[in-house]
This record gives structure tokens, sequence and C-alpha cells, in this order.
């Protein structure tokens, strides 16, 4: 992620939705990340491993979050249906906030030069 000013509590929560009905299933992560040290360019390594979604339909969502005037609030987010997972790498586009868990209400505004690479093994 490319921003442009220092977070402060940063962290990435992992959701399972829908977005068909924007509802919110359950959230299956929500790790803290460490304090960036660079505005220009934010990398974490992370392995987290994470049960694979049954639910038909479904997305996972990933926000990033920090803290703003003592509330914490999502400020970059990307998904990834999970009809479209498969065993391998992916680089997920990653859009500003608003994050709208359902599809229809989604608007999609692309952070430049930013994306979320993520490997699904088995």
């Amino acid at each position: 992620v490319n921003a442009s000013a220092l977070f402060k509590q940063m962290s990435l929560v992992v959701s399972l939705a829908n977005p068909s009905s924007g509802q919110l299933l359950y959230t299956l992560q929500d790790m803290a990340l460490p304090a960036p040290t660079e505005k220009a360019r934010m990398r974490f390594n992370l392995w987290v491993e994470l049960p694979v979604p049954h639910e038909e339909g479904a997305a996972v969502f990933f926000e990033v979050r920090h803290v703003k005037n003592g509330k914490a609030q999502t400020k970059y987010w990307t998904s990834l249906a999970c009809a479209d997972m498969q065993e391998g790498g992916s680089a997920l586009t990653v859009f500003k906030a608003p994050c709208e868990y359902a599809l229809a209400r989604q608007r999609r505004q692309p952070k430049q030069s930013s994306r979320l690479d993520i490997t699904l093994t088995a």
C-alpha cells in the first residue's frame, strides 16, 4: 500500500460476507500490523491459516484499518469471491474506503499503485 500518511495502530481484518445481500457472516481474523516506518510503501509479511469458507456465494474481505481520533476505521479494502479461490498466488486490487459488503452498492475506487498479494495453499 502506498499511503499519504503514516497510520497508527493498524490492523488487517479478514471477514466473510455475502456480496449479494451485503450481510457480514463473521470475522475470520483481526491481526495487529506493525507500525509502518515509511508512508511511500507499506509491506507486511503475514502467515495466517484460516478455515476454508463453505458458504455459497460468499466472499472473503480484507480490510486495512487504523485508529483515527480514537476510533478504528477502514482505510483500504479488497475482496476475493470464494468461488474464485484456487491454490497459488493472486494479486488483488486494493480500494479506498468505505468498504461495502454488498456488491451492488460498492463504490470501487482503486488505490493507485497498491495491491494485496496472497498465496492460497491446501
